[in-house]
């Protein structure tokens, strides 16, 4: 099994953070958040190499984290070539660049490098080999307002994803889905398809809500917390929480 990291966006909204610094380095509790990551997937005995996709503006410093890091996995570090948010592939044309220059058709897991999140890794790997389908990780969000602000995922008896919903202004169901999937080999096949056919190339939820509609993928409901740090408030939500888990 592969793990794709995708650290290449430009965080705008967390400037003047990631003006000069990559997000997925932005230290959390004394230590960037890809180290936090990297302990999840270390978990994953499966999981022979780590595909890490920066962008070009930031890959030297990509470059030398790796330098400092332990691990048991081959790590592969990809720049996408971009350097800035005008000329970015976006993640789905992240995840395909890394699918095309490193043969990938295998079991892949695919993370963003700055969601963290504290629920088992390991468990959740379990839940997709169990189900023998493609699989997402999604928490219940009661707040019928904050739901609001997620892709909301209903299912059938068994955890299929019957509807997916982007940002819903009536939401339909209480899951919110977080962007950290399982996918089978032949899925990560279907990348190159989905692009072809001229869908959206950015955020990694709009494969998904292509992907459900042409074979099975169920949800996985965590059993913990996921922030995605895409604002300030979350990156402080973030640090308290880490800082007390120390």
């Amino acid at each position: 099994m592969k793990a794709i990291l995708l650290c290449a966006g430009y965080a705008t909204r967390l400037y003047p953070l990631t003006i000069d610094k990559p997000k997925a380095l932005l230290p959390v509790n004394g230590k960037p958040m890809l180290d936090y990551i990297l302990e999840h997937i270390e978990k994953l005995d499966v999981v022979d190499e780590i595909i890490l996709v920066s962008n070009h503006k930031f890959i030297e410093q990509m470059d030398a984290w790796t330098k400092t890091v332990k691990t048991t996995k081959k790590l592969t570090l990809l720049d996408d070539g971009s350097t800035c948010e005008d000329d970015r592939l976006g993640a789905i044309g992240d995840i395909y660049f890394a699918v095309k220059n490193c043969c990938i058709n295998e079991e892949t897991v695919i993370l963003c490098g700055d969601n963290l999140f504290t629920f088992d890794l390991k468990h959740y790997y379990d839940f997709y080999k169990n189900s023998g389908v493609d699989c997402v990780c999604a928490k219940k969000v009661p707040d019928k307002e904050e739901i609001k602000g997620y892709a909301v995922a209903s299912t059938d008896k068994n955890g299929k994803i019957i509807e997916l919903e982007e940002k819903p202004k009536e939401p339909k169901s209480d899951l919110a889905v977080f962007a950290t999937y399982f996918y089978t080999g032949d899925t990560m096949q279907m990348v190159k398809k989905y692009l072809e056919e001229g869908n959206k190339p950015d955020a990694p939820g709009y494969f998904l809500q292509w992907l459900y509609k042409l074979k099975p993928v169920h949800v996985y409901e965590m059993d913990g917390v996921c922030y995605d740090i895409g604002t300030p408030k979350a990156y402080e939500e973030a640090q308290e929480v880490f800082g007390a888990k120390k």
